[in-house]
C-alpha cells in the first residue's frame, strides 16, 4: 500500500519544526516527494494537502514547492496535479516520471531540482564550507566556492581548497586566559572558529557544524549581539559570559563553569559573508588586538575567489553535484 497523506503530513511538520534558525528567512521550502506506484489512501489527498499548506504558512509565512518523482509507468496524474499546483517565490513544482531503465541515474535525476532555483540571485556570491579533514595530509581544510552562471542557469561550481591555518592562524592565536576571538559566517550563523569548537583529528572525522548559539548559548548574545553580526554591523556590548575549564586529569577531571563580566566587539570582514568578534575578559582589556592582518588574509582569499568566478564564467566552471533523497522527505533548500 502506498500513502501519500501521510508521507505529506510528516514532510510539513518538518518544515514547521525546523524553522526556528536565524536567517530562516533565506530558506526556501521544498519538498522532494519519490514514489513507485498510486496511492492507495482513503482519504482525500487535496484536501490534506491544502490544510498542511495553509498551516505551514501561517506558522512561517512561507509556501512550499514540491518536486515529485514518480517511478514507472503508473497513472501519476494525481501526483503531477499535487506538484505543479505548488509555487514558492517564484519557482513552481514539477513532476518527473522517472522509467525503470533509468533507475541507474536516479541520483542524478533526483537532485535536477537545483535547476529551478537557478535564477535567484540572492544565492549567487560566494560560500564557504565547514572545515573538513583533507585525506591527501594536507589537514583541516575549508572549500571557498561560487556557482557559475550561463544565461541564469547553474553551469557548475568554481572553488578553491585553503588550509584552516592559514585562514585562521592570527584569530586562532589571540586570546588570554579568559578572552579569546571567533568567527561565523553570517549566511548561516554557523561558526567557522570557535576555540570551544571540537577540532577534527583524521579524515574519517565528519566536518563539524555548529551553530554559533550552541557555543555562545547567552540570551543576551542571541538577542542582540548575533542579530547585530548576521546583519553585517559593527558594535561591542558588554555582558556576562560563561567560560569552561579543565580541571583535575584522568578519573579526577572535570570542567569548571566560570562567570566572567565581558565585552564583545565584532565587525564584518570585507567582501565576504563572514563576520569576526573579540571577547576580552574586563580584567584582560590591555590586551592588544592586531586584526588587520586577517582582514588582509580574508581579503586575499576573496580575491582568489573573484579569479575564479571570471575563469569559471569564461570556461564553464567545474562540475556542479547534487544530492538526494527518499520519498515525502521534506526540507529547507539553500
Amino acid at each position: 500500500e502506498t500513502f501519500y497523506s501521510q508521507a505529506f503530513q510528516k514532510a510539513f511538520s518538518l518544515l514547521k519544526t525546523n524553522s526556528s534558525y536565524v536567517n530562516d528567512d533565506l530558506r526556501k521550502k521544498v519538498i522532494l516527494f519519490l514514489t513507485d506506484g498510486k496511492p492507495t489512501d482513503k482519504i482525500n489527498i487535496t484536501q490534506v494537502l491544502e490544510y498542511e499548506k495553509r498551516s505551514l504558512k501561517s506558522a512561517t509565512s512561507k509556501d512550499v514547492v514540491i518536486f515529485a518523482y514518480g517511478i514507472g509507468s503508473h497513472d501519476f496524474s494525481l501526483l503531477r496535479k499535487i506538484a505543479e499546483d505548488t509555487k514558492a517565490e517564484g519557482t513552481e513544482g514539477r513532476f518527473t516520471e522517472i522509467t525503470y531503465s533509468d533507475l541507474d541515474q536516479l541520483r542524478l535525476v533526483f537532485s535536477s531540482f537545483y535547476n529551478f532555483f537557478a535564477k535567484t540571485t540572492k544565492y549567487s556570491s560566494h560560500h564557504i564550507s565547514a572545515p573538513y579533514f583533507d585525506a591527501s595530509g594536507l589537514g583541516e581544510m575549508v572549500t571557498l566556492f561560487v556557482p557559475c552562471f550561463h544565461q541564469e542557469q547553474v553551469i557548475g561550481v568554481a572553488g578553491t581548497d585553503v588550509a584552516f591555518s592559514d585562514l585562521t592562524l592570527d584569530v586562532s592565536l589571540f586570546g588570554g586566559e579568559y578572552s579569546y576571538a571567533f568567527l561565523i559566517d553570517r549566511k548561516t550563523g554557523n561558526v567557522i572558529i570557535h576555540p570551544y569548537m571540537p577540532r577534527l583529528q583524521d579524515e574519517d572525522d565528519d566536518p563539524v557544524i555548529l551553530h554559533i548559539t550552541a557555543l555562545e548559548p547567552e540570551s543576551e548574545f542571541k538577542d542582540f549581539i548575533l542579530q547585530s553580526m548576521m546583519r553585517g554591523d559593527e558594535g561591542s556590548r558588554n555582558l556576562v559570559s560563561k567560560r569552561y575549564l579543565t580541571t583535575g586529569s584522568g578519573s579526577n577531571s572535570g570542567v569548571e563553569e566560570l562567570e566572567v563580566n565581558s565585552t564583545y566587539y565584532w565587525k564584518p570582514i570585507q567582501d565576504t559573508s563572514l563576520s569576526l568578534c573579540i571577547v576580552l575578559a574586563q580584567n584582560e582589556t590591555k590586551s592588544r588586538l592586531e586584526i588587520v592582518s586577517v582582514n588582509n588574509k580574508i581579503i586575499k582569499v576573496s580575491t582568489i575567489i573573484i579569479i575564479i568566478i571570471i575563469i569559471g564564467g569564461g570556461g564553464g566552471g567545474g562540475g556542479g553535484g547534487g544530492g538526494g533523497g527518499g520519498g515525502g522527505g521534506g526540507g529547507d533548500g539553500w
